[in-house]
């Protein structure tokens, strides 16, 4: 990558470390795991109603989550400056994301379907609580999600963040806190 580009990356999103990511915080993950348990639950047990509203939460979380402005902001900076050393590019080939995602999905949807067809009526909500705990379970410790995945990596990477050309910056007043 050339300096202008560089130097236009650090002068638009100073507060930008490409080399660390966002991981999602422990609230952040009980918001996603608690309404895919809710959704699984609900699909389970065939109530479309119990389902609609994990559906629903799920959805509000996944927003709720892309709207943070930190989260944002990088996303815009991702999408401008591609060149970067984007964590997200690293961990994602590093773990392997692209298969263990999918993956854990499909083992997700597979123990739904078979909760549902399987389990007999008099056993579906203790069938649906114990599937949908499991899922959590899955969900929560995900590749990608778990910031245990994250630690691994920066700790065999020791990877440091520094701006290319120190002197042709003006850090001007320290007004950002």
């Amino acid at each position: 990558m050339n300096a202008p580009t560089a130097s236009s990356f650090r002068s638009l999103y100073p507060d930008v470390n490409p080399t660390n990511g966002l991981p999602l915080t422990g609230v952040e993950r009980l918001t996603l795991v608690v309404a895919c348990m809710v959704l699984i639950y609900g699909c389970v047990n065939g109530e479309l109603l119990i389902a609609g509203v994990g559906l629903a939460l799920l959805l509000f979380a996944v927003v709720a989550l892309s709207q943070k402005t930190a989260r944002r902001i990088r996303s815009e900076a991702r999408n401008r400056f591609p060149a970067e050393d984007w964590s997200e590019y690293r961990t994602a080939s590093r773990l392997n994301l692209n298969l263990y995602i999918p993956l854990i999905w499909l083992v997700i949807i597979a123990m739904t379907m078979a909760g549902f067809w399987w389990i007999p009526h008099d056993y579906s909500v203790l069938g649906g609580a114990l599937i949908a705990a499991i899922s959590g379970v899955l969900i929560w410790f995900m590749p990608g999600a778990n910031p245990v995945w994250n630690r691994r990596l920066r700790s065999e990477q020791g990877v440091q963040w520094a701006p290319v050309n120190q002197h042709s910056q003006n850090p001007g007043p320290d007004t950002m806190h």
